[in-house]
């Protein structure tokens, strides 16, 4: 198979992940990128591929974050070809860090009902904006604390994941809505029209009044959720893929593990 055929392939698999057409953007470029290094390499054959090769394509980046990046997509490029390489000694996986907390303390006490309503929701569900933005009114349980949510890459006739979220959260979601008019069919959250926001418009409206992204609350829920969760418990309640996502959370360092074991002890 040419490495043109083996590059639609791997796209074709990715749509059908239902990846975004700027995310598949990103991946067609990293394949061809490398691909073409192996041509360079006089390398024929996908089959002949070493660690080695992949090692010396990617020590062309100096930048890391963009290294690490592409090293995760040239991976799973050889996985989906059934060829298995190891980049653990070469990079290490980015960590990922959130809001400081006592920061984002301090922007929940100076915000408005609309404000602490949202940021006190995302951060304690994890939920990426896009999924916050689609919810019902019929999608959450306020007794029970928990919602139910399209995750990324599904589709609409899937079954929906659960998720949960804090007491403050839901004390702040119930003042938010005693503000507005509200029935079953309504988004959870509305603009100032009182419809559906579209993302780009609430990353504005985010944007103009907080210096971090509204990702980076998920960021702040999967990093602190970290050192109370354990990595398992982490990636199901992120509704993660894959573990190696999980991963940029967690600090290897012992320490991280030791305050973790605190709140997990075991009594008789």
């Amino acid at each position: 198979m040419s490495f043109i055929e083996l590059l639609e392939n791997y796209i074709k698999s990715k749509e059908i992940e239902n990846k975004s057409p700027r995310t598949l953007k990103t991946y067609k470029s990293i394949v061809n990128q490398f691909l073409k290094f192996l041509d360079k390499k006089e390398i024929v054959e996908i089959q002949n591929v070493t660690t080695e090769n992949v090692v010396e394509f990617l020590q062309q980046y100096k930048n890391k974050p963009s290294r690490s990046i592409i090293g995760v997509v040239t991976k799973n490029f050889l996985r989906f070809n059934d060829i298995e390489i190891k980049l653990s000694f070469f990079y290490k996986p980015r960590e990922v860090k959130g809001v400081d907390i006592e920061y984002l303390k301090k922007v929940y006490d100076s915000g408005d009902v609309f404000d602490k309503a949202i940021l006190s929701f995302l951060v304690s569900s994890g939920l990426r904006a896009n999924e916050m933005i689609s919810l019902k009114m019929k999608d959450i349980n306020f007794e029970k604390r928990e919602g139910l949510v399209l995750s990324k890459g599904k589709k609409s006739y899937e079954k929906k994941d659960k998720f949960v979220f804090s007491v403050q959260a839901r004390n702040d979601l119930i003042v938010y809505l005693g503000e507005r008019i509200s029935n079953k069919e309504s988004f959870l959250f509305l603009n100032p029209k009182g419809k559906q926001w579209k993302y780009w418009s609430l990353w504005k409206y985010f944007s103009k009044k907080f210096t971090f992204t509204l990702h980076k609350l998920r960021h702040t829920f999967c990093y602190e959720g970290s050192y109370i969760f354990t990595p398992i418990e982490l990636k199901i309640l992120a509704r993660h893929k894959s573990f190696e996502t999980t991963q940029k959370y967690i600090e290897p360092e012992s320490e991280r593990i030791i305050q973790r074991s605190k709140n997990r002890q075991i009594e008789i």
